[in-house]
């Protein structure tokens, strides 16, 4: 469901490629993977993406937090 929530809020812009969810002692990990050149512009067009979620996600009983 998160996944589906995330894909929900993807632009074109984002380059989302792929989400991965694994399921930790915490709760669930995701796996972004972005058509960026490495890993600092694809967390920067992450951001704006996990911000449009994060309210939808929240409804659904999940936090989200970037690391």
């Amino acid at each position: 469901m998160v996944t589906d929530l995330l894909w929900a809020h993807a632009l074109p812009e984002d380059g989302l490629e792929h989400v991965k969810p694994r399921a930790t002692d915490l709760g669930i990990d995701l796996y972004l993977f972005v058509d960026a050149e490495d890993d600092a512009p694809a967390v920067a067009r992450m951001r704006p993406l996990l911000e449009r979620a994060r309210r939808s996600i929240a409804a659904q009983g999940y936090s989200l937090t970037a690391d």
